[in-house]
């Protein structure tokens, strides 16, 4: 159970009450508290709070992954894992194991010492409906490929508590295709201003090209499809280069997104389940190894090109047209990227685009964070989200995530605007 000489630890699953001094009441037990960071993760109607906890030495460390893994703060169970400073262990995700199958009586701590049988595990979650109630499936994490075949070897079929567990390597969303083979890749987030043959160029390294087709969506922003002639060529591209940053492709700040271009059927089937997933298990996301939920999810807008289609066929033979949608927000939610950013520089900046009725900014310690924004009108409203959104502002080179503000207070005055929608 050993964290080696890291004398730091993750701590999730916390209640958005939490503060540092709970931390290190309850931290003091295994040990002296150097060090506590509280971080929040996700849209405030949907917000998750997770901490690092760093101690004296890593004995300590290793006493509070024995001691307080499982307990209780403010009336909520913790989890408490080894952090993981290297992020590279954390992408790969070689050593990360879907659960199914779990008793509704076993516990997190239960499943994590289960599974320490094998090695030590880095991080482990039973998912719960909001009730705290186990769904009957979790994930456990290893540092290592071979550590989670191992347990795969060991423990699938075998019997926990009464139940037969399923223990299988866990598949990011955008990997997991319904095809047994394909040929043509869906692809985004790459540099804008590469022309249609720089494109091909990049591409052609994965393999030969059949076709290669670049669109624009609403908001003018690039992507394209690549037909490979062989589907190994595809897949490589899918497995390698989807969630990675690629010199000559994509900017420092941004990850590519590459998957299997859908049809219509398939695609529509996979939101649905994309958005049932991160609905039952939102809080999985945050933790030492976030990275391997699958969060990367697409926008169901542009519709990827169904499979076998000729490249390059006009909108309405197969495709499936953006929607009409009927934009009746006046409030957007930000990230704030860059610390350096100051209050006056965003207000200034929205101030371009109509009539600010109010920005409310929340910052955290380290200067991120995120706020709010409340035009007079819709339509003021939607002009700063199409010009502002994945631009950086004055004085930072990072980009702005800005979007409707999807607070269930924010959509139910929405609603009141939208005469005709109920009755």
């Amino acid at each position: 159970m050993s964290g080696g000489s890291n004398a730091s630890v993750y701590v999730g699953d916390l209640g958005l009450d939490i503060t540092e001094q709970d931390l290190v009441r309850v931290f003091s037990v295994v040990g002296k508290v150097v060090g506590v960071q509280i971080k929040s993760e996700g849209a405030p109607n949907r917000c998750t709070k997770y901490a690092y906890v760093t101690l004296a030495d890593p004995s300590q460390a290793d006493a509070a992954l024995g001691r307080l893994n499982g307990s209780a703060i403010r009336g909520r169970t913790i989890r408490v894992m080894p952090m993981q400073c290297d992020p590279k262990d954390r992408k790969l995700g070689t050593g990360n194991l879907y659960i199914s199958g779990l008793s509704p009586s076993i516990t997190q701590k239960e499943l994590f010492t289960h599974f320490t049988q094998v090695a030590p595990v880095t991080s482990c979650k039973i998912v719960t409906d909001k009730f705290g109630v186990s769904l009957g499936y979790g994930y456990v994490a290893y540092a290592t490929g071979d550590q989670a075949n191992e347990a795969i070897h060991r423990f699938n079929g075998s019997t926990l508590k009464g139940s037969t567990v399923g223990v299988k390597k866990f598949v990011k969303s955008s990997q997991r295709h319904t095809g047994a083979s394909f040929t043509n890749v869906y692809v985004k987030n790459f540099i804008q201003h590469l022309s249609d043959a720089d494109l091909r160029a990049k591409f052609t390294e994965m393999g030969e090209i059949t076709s290669l087709v670049v669109k624009e969506d609403a908001q003018g922003r690039k992507f394209c499809f690549v037909n490979y002639a062989d589907t190994a060529s595809a897949a490589n591209v899918v497995e390698q280069w989807n969630g990675t940053t690629i010199e000559g492709l994509t900017d420092d700040w941004n990850e590519l997104y590459a998957t299997r271009a859908m049809t219509r059927q398939e695609r529509d089937s996979e939101l649905r389940r994309m958005f049932e997933e991160e609905s039952n298990f939102a809080n999985a996301k945050s933790g030492p190894n976030a990275a391997w939920t699958g969060a990367n999810v697409p926008a169901p807008y542009p519709m990827p090109m169904p499979m076998g289609m000729p490249m390059g066929m006009p909108m309405g033979m197969g495709m499936m047209p953006p929607p009409q949608q009927n934009f009746s927000a006046t409030s957007l939610f930000f990230r704030i990227p860059d610390p350096n950013i100051d209050d006056n520089t965003f207000r200034s900046a929205f101030a371009e685009f109509g009539d600010v009725k109010s920005v409310d900014i929340k910052r955290e310690k380290d200067g991120t964070g995120y706020g709010f924004v409340s035009f007079a009108t819709p339509a003021m409203a939607q002009r700063a989200m199409n010009a502002m959104k994945g631009k950086p502002l004055k004085g930072s080179t990072k980009p702005l995530h800005i979007n409707l503000d999807r607070s269930k207070k924010t959509q139910r005055q929405n609603m009141q605007r939208m005469p005709g929608q109920w009755g």
